[in-house]
């Protein structure tokens, strides 16, 4: 045992030999390889091209894709560009002003495009109310009928959450029964609003009840229009039918 560990000094300490030093007798002869499947002497390194959708899709599989993170001691599962989102939001309100500043410019400039993309859709309905109106002021001043205009312009709805004009779907608006007993309904909170009104005890009851009278009569009279149409397009229905 002890000439072994003679023997292991004497290599360690034998001149030229250590750290990336091995010693000659365990060296590779010159012109061999030690990799002798590797890549040829004097090959250049090939580009990876890789297509534009392909890329885009690879982003958007990521930054969509679903992770576990913990958040107030319980898992919670989300994709990854939401957690980077919460992340930055989270940094920002503890103070970190890079993140502050990054949320906020991201934040701005979702607000622009929306509110860019809101401006575009709000004039195109009013461009198309006006035409409407246009066209139904011309066809009446020649006679005309007017049932053909879908939607009509008095059907335009406004979202107040939005604050938004949006045209209504034909296939889930209410019909002529149906806006019937809506009338009738309108007529009775009517009379009900009356009474009410005259048994007010003071100016501030009086002014509310007469808000709320004016945006039923306003409703009212947009539901009798609607009414109107409706019963002159199942008059003109049935006359094509018979013919």
């Amino acid at each position: 045992m002890a000439n072994d560990g003679n023997s292991n000094d004497n290599r360690k300490n034998r001149k030229g030999t250590g750290y990336c030093k091995p010693p000659r007798e365990h060296c590779y002869p010159p012109g061999t390889s030690g990799n002798p499947r590797g890549r040829p002497r004097g090959s250049k390194n090939k580009l990876v091209r890789l297509d534009d959708w392909r890329v885009d899709d690879m982003i958007l599989e990521e930054v969509f894709r679903n992770v576990k993170l913990r958040e107030n001691g319980r898992l919670v599962e989300m994709p990854v560009l939401r957690a980077a989102v919460r992340t930055m939001a989270i940094q920002a309100a503890n103070g970190n002003v890079r993140s502050a500043r990054t949320l906020l410019h991201a934040v701005f400039d979702v607000m622009g495009r929306r509110k860019k993309l809101n401006d575009a859709y709000r004039e195109t309905v009013v461009e198309y109310i006006n035409e409407a109106n246009a066209e139904i002021a011309e066809r009446k001043a020649r006679n005309q009928p007017i049932d053909h205009i879908s939607p009509h312009p008095e059907d335009v709805l406004w979202d107040e959450e939005m604050a938004l004009p949006y045209f209504p779907d034909p296939a889930t608006q209410p019909s002529l029964e149906e806006n019937r007993q809506m009338l009738a309904t309108f007529d009775t909170l009517k009379e009900n609003l009356e009474k009410l009104q005259a048994e007010a005890s003071s100016a501030e009851e009086v002014a509310e009840l007469r808000s709320l009278f004016a945006n039923l009569m306003e409703n009212r009279k947009l539901l009798e229009s609607k009414i109107k149409r409706q019963e002159s397009q199942q008059e003109q229905e049935k006359r094509t039918g018979k013919s």
